[in-house]
């Protein structure tokens, strides 16, 4: 279980993940059937080559295998537009859904849909650059691609969806509500939600948190882990702003004035 956040930013895409890997096993006698029985740290986000960023979530062995296939195209993605840069690899992985559930459809005979299912299917996030642009794309369950715009610029995959997501936007609409953000706040804002989940208890989300960008450094498009001091430095804003806003201890009160003790996003290139 997992939660992955992409935000696409001015200039770049930010990610970042929580890093707990749950194992499962099939109990026949247990309700429900698929229990958790071990959690261990790994990394979510992996770099294909210098310029792309893929986040999975769902079934390892599925997660392999677009990374197989996306690693047979990504050289001509920088040279291609998006639309036919991707259109062979977009038939490749919906031939590879329809292979991985027909074994699926005759197991649930046995443990049922959705521990079946659950085995044959996986959702991502990938950060690429294109001739037309670095985009930021959620391959979706049954194949189709969802790209970012700057009207809906966020992503958000896994279980911990439903807690990270809302507050992603929460940000979005408080900071940055008419632009996109510099790609160092959509590491802030991507950082925080993944953290929120975890602080709120998300089904099998936990261990910390990676973060990443994808962005131009030196005249080339490169796909970086972001390091412990940076993410240090969003945590203590973090920290500031929910100190000051505990300052306003009674909201009904607050004036326009008391805006002015909130800490502004840091405004990083």
């Amino acid at each position: 279980m997992t939660v992955i956040v992409g935000i696409l930013c001015d200039g770049g895409v930010a990610l970042a993940a929580d890093r707990q890997s749950t194992h499962s096993a099939f109990v026949p006698l247990a309700r429900p059937s698929l229990v958790q029985v071990s959690t261990s740290p790994v990394t979510k986000v992996i770099a294909i080559g210098s310029d792309l960023l893929l986040g999975t979530s769902g079934s390892p062995a599925i997660g392999n295998q677009y990374e197989a296939l996306i690693k047979g195209h990504c050289a001509n993605f920088p040279k291609r537009p998006y639309e036919f840069a991707t259109r062979k690899l977009r038939d490749q992985i919906k031939e590879d859904i329809t292979k991985n559930c027909a074994p699926a459809k005759q197991l649930a005979e046995v443990i049922g849909s959705a521990t079946a299912y659950s085995q044959c299917t996986c959702e991502c996030l990938m950060a690429a650059n294109f001739k037309d642009g670095i985009r930021l794309i959620q391959i979706q369950q049954l194949g189709a691609f969802d790209i970012s715009s700057q009207v809906s610029p966020l992503r958000v995959i896994g279980s911990g969806q439903f807690q990270a997501d809302p507050f992603v936007r929460f940000l979005k609409n408080t900071f940055w509500p008419n632009r996109l953000p510099t790609v160092d706040e959509g590491v802030l804002a991507a950082t925080w939600a993944v953290e929120y989940a975890i602080e709120n208890g998300a089904p099998g989300v936990g261990f910390g948190t990676n973060a990443y960008s994808l962005k131009k450094a030196g005249g080339k498009v490169r796909a970086e882990e972001v390091g412990e001091d940076q993410l240090k430095g969003h945590r203590d804003f973090i920290r500031a702003a929910r100190e000051r806003l505990r300052e306003l201890s009674d909201l009904r009160h607050a004036t326009p004035s008391d805006a002015g003790q909130v800490p502004t996003m840091p405004n990083g290139k």
